[in-house]
């Protein structure tokens, strides 16, 4: 026995509308896991055509969402959805066998899709927008958890007017969360108060981008051992700082953008389409602009600690700790980058042992010393060999200047009358 549900995608997230059981098949047959819709997304999900149960049911009951992963986009690919080109959305219908959890029982049927109006796509793909926005915010939430930041301390100790206006921001968009949790729907008098809270939440994180900026440089690799340390040390304390408040930034802004949607779900359905549409495209050029400064920092701290790395041998205590500085900037990166969805992953650097380098660098001052001596060795055998080619190029000149009968050994009667002629001369032949 097989059931058909339909399938609706956005290219982060999954929805499988139809029988909750079948539709829970489907995704675990993607290698995803299943999450229920919210109660509040019931009346998107009953428009899209499913008959079930009033109440808080029918969202239970009605289908699964799911995450996207990049293994499983591209199963999804393979199945040929068709894209509607006002919303975006891509569509399609499967039949998911009875059995579950064996690969290959979920088959592709073209065309078979039920045709879902226009109106009824723009509020299912805002409901997984705000799916997605909300599976967000939740791993901001743990995230600063986990690492106990109190961003709130972090804004106070500054003297920016517009950080300590951010802490009133917060508090407001917490409220407003809070209601459109428990209600489904978020009211003017609410939305009034927090409609100018974006310009500040976006002062803030350009403000906390700027301050990673400026630790990105500050550990930069062109400095003396001990500066380098000293940098670290205070670069370590104001990434896990300001990492925080630029995590808390995207999480308020990801609220926002929820609250948004449902004003504009409310207050103009016609526009909600576009309107989701321009939201996401906002949220992956921020991510964007997050991922590079983000970046950034982690490469600083990775030339920082091969810098370190390198002074192993004149500063044998200094760098094994700034190398330990250096991965723990990277770490915090890493980890901020998978909270965010930026899916980085920074490289630990392994500290290198003061004995391996001094090995390394007794080798190199051998290998440099028997080069030497070699080429030592090939000048002085040179410079033998051009000495005793001089020579022989000066006598060669000296012969070509002197008389036939001059010359060095010589055999030319010349030679022997110049002897008789000086033996004529001499005292002895005088006396005689």
């Amino acid at each position: 026995m097989s059931q058909e549900i339909q399938i609706v995608s956005d290219g982060d997230s999954i929805s499988a509308i139809g029988d909750a059981q079948a539709a829970k098949r489907f995704l675990a047959s993607l290698g995803l896991k299943a999450e229920e819709f919210n109660a509040r997304h019931s009346e998107a999900l009953a428009a899209a055509g499913v008959t079930l149960q009033a109440g808080s049911t029918m969202a239970q009951e009605c289908g699964r969402w799911a995450k996207i992963t990049a293994d499983s986009a591209q199963k999804i690919k393979e199945f040929g959805l068709m894209t509607s080109k006002r919303s975006g959305l891509q569509l399609g219908a499967v039949q998911v066998k009875e059995r579950s959890g064996i690969k290959g029982l979920v088959e592709f049927e073209k065309g078979s899709f039920k045709r879902i109006n226009p109106g009824t796509l723009a509020g299912l793909g805002t409901a997984m927008l705000q799916m997605e926005m909300e599976l967000a915010m939740q791993e901001i939430q743990d995230y600063l958890a986990t690492i106990d930041a109190k961003v709130d301390d972090v804004l106070r100790a500054q003297k920016d007017a517009v950080l300590s206006n951010m802490i009133g921001v917060e508090i407001l968009v917490d409220d407003a969360m809070d209601e459109y949790r428990l209600t489904g729907h978020i009211y003017q008098v609410t939305w009034e108060k927090i409609q100018s809270s974006a310009l500040i939440i976006a002062q803030t994180q350009a403000y906390a981008l700027r301050q990673l900026e400026a630790t990105a440089e500050s550990v930069s690799a062109k400095q003396s051992s001990r500066d380098l340390l000293q940098s670290l040390k205070k670069g370590r304390v104001s990434t896990q700082e300001w990492l925080a408040v630029l995590a808390r930034s995207v999480q308020l802004q990801d609220a926002s953008a929820m609250l948004e949607l449902d004003r504009v779900q409310t207050t103009a359905p016609d526009e909600l389409d576009q309107h989701r549409l321009s939201l996401k495209s906002a949220r992956g050029h921020r991510l964007d602009r997050i991922a590079s400064i983000v970046d950034r920092l982690a490469a600083s701290a990775k030339g920082a600690g091969d810098a370190a790395n390198r002074q192993i041998l004149l500063h044998p205590s200094n760098a094994p700790a700034s190398v330990e500085l250096a991965n723990e900037i990277g770490a915090r990166a890493s980890e901020f980058s998978r909270t965010v969805e930026l899916d980085r992953q920074v490289e630990a650097i392994e500290a290198r042992p003061w004995k391996d380098a001094a090995q390394e660098a007794g080798g190199k001052l051998i290998q440099t010393s028997t080069q030497g001596l070699n080429e030592a060795k090939q000048w002085g055998t040179a410079a033998i060999g051009g000495a005793v080619t001089v020579s022989e190029q000066a006598i060669r000149n000296l012969r070509h200047r002197l008389p036939a009968g001059d010359k060095p050994g010589s055999d030319e009667p010349g030679a022997a009358s110049a002897a008789g002629q000086a033996d004529e001369t001499s005292p002895d032949s005088q006396r005689s």
